[in-house]
């Protein structure tokens, strides 16, 4: 690979660890999670965390998926 190839694929991961660093950080302070504080989520197995990510994921992604098809017309209140 040349110069060029290399800092395009460089900046490529970084773009994409800024995406998915963003969407922690989202999850983290909608969900309260590995947040200070005595109010804070605390989950001790690593399973639960895993779900309790995914399940935002899920939640986020139908949210943005309802709010397009409100905006386009597609259901109305």
């Amino acid at each position: 690979m040349d110069a060029p190839r290399f800092f395009a694929h460089r900046s490529a991961l970084l773009d994409r660890r800024n995406l998915i660093e963003s969407r922690f950080s989202a999850l983290q302070r909608g969900y309260e999670l590995s947040l200070d504080g005595a109010a804070r989520t605390s989950a001790f197995d690593r399973a639960v965390t895993e779900v309790l990510i995914a399940t935002a994921f899920v939640t986020m992604g139908l949210l943005l998926l309802l709010a397009e098809r409100i905006g386009q017309s597609e259901i109305t209140s």
